[in-house]
């Protein structure tokens, strides 16, 4: 029997929302060309009633992109100085920068009188703490001085000075000394007794040392502390899509995932043979759309129930502006088709956070200590919008569509694993067979492949 995969052109462009029903040949030929998931809508210069002939009305020029995008300063101010962060959009809240990137920054004192000293620090801190639980742990990630100024060594303080930092992409654990690449901005929690709270943060810090007047009997110390968010950037270091690979071997990643069954409640059933293809491999990147396609191997009269329900074609096309909760968009495409009967298929992308507080902590390897303690969170929705039965087989098909501008990708530190997993839910229907649940880990990347800014990476966290 031919394998559903087996045709490369449908696992690379089958974006179609058609449904394939009956016992046809469940691999159609498609062009190169990719379908595009979101159609813009034509701009219309004027909107006239039909059979109305009226004047065009030429709608406003919109402002050129460089125009809209072009970098201004971030401007935080304290009593006794002011903080400018070139290279920040217009608005931004907190500053962002990636990894590798170069902060820079200008400081300016209105009043330089009574000042005793001025330090500016990069600083970047890990901490992690066990809640109603002895562990606890702070560890440095950056901790640099990048200007420093003292009234006994120096003349009197400029107006205004500038400092420059340029972001490791990578850095050593002060504990262990293993290398890693550095973490993101990245906070979690888990509730509970037993709980954890996780916390990755980085700072830009002024501190001021100054005095009432020429007596140094009278000090006062201030700082300024500015967050900022860093963003670590990694691509896969090899384009996709893959061919049909059941193992690994270059240069071409496992693509197909076997050893999946559904196990019957009945003894005189057959188990269901179930089959995962990625054509994406287990590389991800967060910018792109992550095909799936899951099948099941058994008798007509085994997949039957599970074949009655179909996707509905004008149930893919976008629903809100916010589909990527979990749960909510395959919640919303189900609403939207009219079908009475749910889908027997879920599938979303789940985050797993693991901490281990502890002395001997060792998460960030394949071996986890006995104290470790995780949470888990859906993070991405994906939708079947394709179906084909075939002799013998059912295949669905559809994609994961996450928020790459609110998600970061997976990443280890001391003490810290932060990992995600597709996971495909199946609820057999009243039929003799017992819910089937699995998931197949996956790395996510902040961007696609031939970023020359992003650090390409090939193996799963």
């Amino acid at each position: 029997m031919r394998h559903p995969f087996a045709n490369p052109q449908y696992c690379r462009n089958s974006l179609s929302t058609d449904v394939i029903t009956g016992h046809r040949d469940p691999y159609p030929t498609y062009s190169e060309k990719t379908c595009t998931l979101r159609a813009e809508p034509p701009v219309r210069a004027a909107s006239t009633a039909p059979g109305i002939v009226g004047p065009r009305k030429e709608l406003p020029t919109p402002p050129a992109p460089s125009a809209r995008t072009s970098p201004t300063h971030f401007v935080k101010h304290s009593s006794r100085v002011t903080l400018l962060l070139s290279g920040q959009e217009e608005g931004t809240a907190i500053p962002i920068y990636n990894s590798g990137s170069t902060i820079d920054g200008i400081l300016a004192t209105p009043r330089s009188s009574g000042l005793l000293s001025l330090v500016v620090k990069i600083e970047g801190v890990m901490k992690l703490k066990e809640v109603a639980g002895s562990g606890a742990s702070e560890s440095d990630i950056i901790s640099s001085t990048v200007f420093v100024w003292d009234s006994q060594r120096h003349a009197s303080f400029p107006s205004k000075v500038s400092f420059r930092y340029t972001l490791p992409t990578h850095y050593a654990d002060s504990r262990s000394g293993t290398r890693f690449l550095l973490p993101p901005t990245y906070n979690s929690h888990l509730c509970g007794i037993p709980g954890f709270t996780v916390d990755v943060s980085y700072h830009i810090v002024v501190n001021i040392t100054q005095t009432r007047d020429k007596s140094t009997f009278w000090q006062k110390s201030s700082s300024l502390r500015v967050p900022f968010i860093v963003r670590t950037l990694t691509c896969p270091i090899v384009p996709g899509p893959f061919p049909l690979m059941s193992k690994s071997s270059a240069p071409s990643p496992q693509t197909l995932f076997t050893g999946f069954a559904i196990q019957p409640r009945r003894r005189e059933n057959m188990p269901i043979k179930v089959q995962i293809f990625l054509p994406s491999a287990q590389i991800c990147s967060m910018k792109e759309p992550i095909p799936f396609f899951i099948t099941l191997f058994g008798d007509e009269d085994m997949l039957e129930p599970f074949a009655a329900w179909h996707p509905s074609a004008s149930s893919f096309h976008p629903i809100s502006p916010t589909p990527y909760s979990a749960g909510a968009l395959q919640q919303q495409l189900f609403l939207r088709s009219g079908h009475v009967q749910a889908p027997p298929i879920k599938v979303h992308l789940q985050r797993t956070t693991l901490v281990d507080a502890g002395v001997d902590s060792s998460c960030f390897t394949k071996v986890l200590s006995k104290s470790y303690m995780m949470s888990t969170k859906a993070v991405g929705q994906g939708a079947v919008h394709h179906a084909s039965v075939g002799r013998g087989a059912l295949t669905w098909a559809g994609t994961i569509i996450l928020p790459s501008d609110k998600l970061c990708g997976g990443f280890l530190a001391q003490g810290l694993r932060v990992s995600d997993s597709i996971v495909f839910s199946i609820s057999a229907p009243d039929c003799g067979y017992s819910s089937f649940c699995e998931s197949v880990p996956v790395r996510l990347t902040t961007e696609s492949y031939g970023c020359v800014s992003a650090v390409p990476v090939s193996d799963p966290v």
